[in-house]
């Protein structure tokens, strides 16, 4: 597979800062490699930059979490791989951050098909205390869109449309002022 259009990876990673929790999207090859990721994710991991987080795990989603956990998360993204058709996610795993400590998150998301390629995108967030509003169509505390909306926007975009996603986001966002 090439790699991804530049003009939608700047798209996609504006997108990302948006979100509500820590975002990441990679790809479902035998590496598992990371293609983008958020400040709350480089966060949530202890690390300083998007250089440090992406030193930190060698570029792959499987070296971010915890050793206990990888084989039953490598397997869930192969099954996902496989069915090659978008399918939402809910998983409970521990991750390992760069200063060593093992964290337990909630992992919410899907696949979606993006240049003819299965990439995984994942919002995790450190304990259910964080998804608090989570089916409001904005966040209550900072008025960006929610974990659901987020995911459903990108999606939704990403498959069926030729606007650019963040006049869509935008479009979203100022109807519900």
């Amino acid at each position: 597979m090439g790699d991804i259009d530049t003009n939608k990876m700047f798209t996609i990673r504006n997108l990302l800062e948006i979100a509500p929790c820590g975002s990441i999207i990679f790809k479902t090859t035998p590496n598992i490699d990371i293609i983008a990721s958020n400040e709350r994710l480089w966060e949530l991991f202890e690390c300083d930059s998007e250089e440090d987080f992406m030193s930190f795990c060698k570029g792959s989603m499987i070296n971010l979490i915890a050793p206990v956990d990888r084989t039953a998360i490598r397997e869930l993204i192969r099954k996902t791989s496989d069915l090659k058709f978008q399918k939402t996610h809910r998983h409970i795993y521990r991750i390992l951050t760069k200063a060593g400590n093992q964290i337990e998150v909630e992992d919410r998301g899907g696949s979606i098909i993006f240049d003819d390629e299965t990439l995984i995108v994942c919002q995790m967030c450190q304990n259910e205390n964080n998804l608090i509003g989570a089916n409001d169509i904005n966040d209550r505390l900072t008025g960006v869109l929610s974990m659901k909306q987020f995911t459903e926007t990108l999606k939704r975009e990403t498959n069926t449309s030729n606007t650019p996603l963040l006049t869509t986001i935008y479009a979203i966002s100022s109807s519900t002022t």
